[in-house]
């Protein structure tokens, strides 16, 4: 089972249950127990919907507080790019971010993973090869903005006649969408994709090999899901960002209701809602300038 805890915008805490025979927020306190005193004080914003997703707790302190949080997890602790990085008695890891460039949100994001035999099971393939690499890193300097590398330039969408619709998501692709997205982007020709870092990530690989199989999907959430990524395949036909706080799904429109597995209209106003529900009528949140930041595109 896969467990987190987030202190973000306003600030809150969320507890995330991304996988595994588990319902509630209070399931994690129990199972992890160093997870208990984090939320103590933490009132419930918003209840979980479904496995795969988040409840969120708000509570006072901001990213000060979610450093004291994760310093008080018992840990080996590592530092990996922007975020830091302590794994907990029972397998699980913490992560805490605070990386925010622009107007979204400084986010203090501990997202708490059990490790189990697959996490030894080299799936998804480093690239080193520098022609590999360069070819890449050009892809991302045209796909995206070139100051914030996880968010879609609008001329690349123009140009390429795509859509682009923000999605509700904790730094992961969503467990249950997995094998729709497997399906859909193999009937439409993916077999093979890479999945590209798009903030620093110290010695770690910043690009990888990936099928398009639910096997190596779960490994990507397992190995980027703390971090920002970019997933794409070789023909520019589509792509998601990952990011902390929603994911961005991107493509021709015909294919994209496909991987949403709903019309673009409805996929924006479901994310509109969840925005909403954190927003609480501030019309300046972060989540909600994404909303519109897309809402053209």
């Amino acid at each position: 089972m896969a467990f987190g805890f987030a202190v973000a915008p306003i600030p809150m805490t969320a507890v995330q249950c991304a996988a595994g025979d588990c319902g509630t927020a209070g399931v994690a306190m129990a199972v992890i127990p160093e997870l208990g005193g984090i939320l103590s004080g933490a009132n419930l914003a918003r209840a979980a919907r479904s496995l795969s997703a988040a409840g969120i707790y708000e509570k006072v302190g901001g990213f000060a507080q979610a450093t004291k949080d994760f310093g008080a997890l018992k840990g080996a602790e590592k530092t990996i790019g922007p975020v830091k990085i302590k794994e907990l008695a029972d397998g699980s890891k913490a992560v805490l971010r605070n990386f925010s460039k622009d107007s979204r949100p400084d986010t203090g994001n501990p997202t708490c993973k059990r490790g189990s035999h697959e996490d030894s099971v080299q799936l998804m393939t480093p690239i080193a090869e520098p022609s590999q690499l360069e070819r890449y890193r050009h892809l991302l300097s045209e796909m995206m903005l070139p100051l914030d590398q996880c968010e879609f330039s609008p001329d690349w969408v123009r140009e390429h006649g795509w859509k682009v619709v923000p999605v509700e998501s904790m730094a992961r692709l969503p467990q249950p969408d997995i094998p729709r997205l497997v399906s859909v982007l193999n009937d439409a020709g993916s077999s093979q994709c890479v999945a590209l870092a798009t903030e620093p990530l110290g010695e770690m690989p910043m690009c990888y090999a990936v099928s398009v199989e639910a096997a190596d999907l779960r490994e990507v959430n397992r190995e980027l899901g703390p971090f920002r990524f970019l997933l794409s395949d070789d023909g520019h036909s589509w792509a998601i960002s990952c990011t902390e706080w929603y994911n961005l799904f991107a493509g021709k429109p015909e294919l994209l209701e496909a991987m949403l597995g709903k019309p673009i209209d409805q996929a924006r106003q479901d994310y509109i809602r969840f925005a909403s529900e954190l927003a609480k009528d501030q019309p300046d949140e972060p989540l909600l300038k994404v909303a519109a930041q897309y809402a053209s595109l």
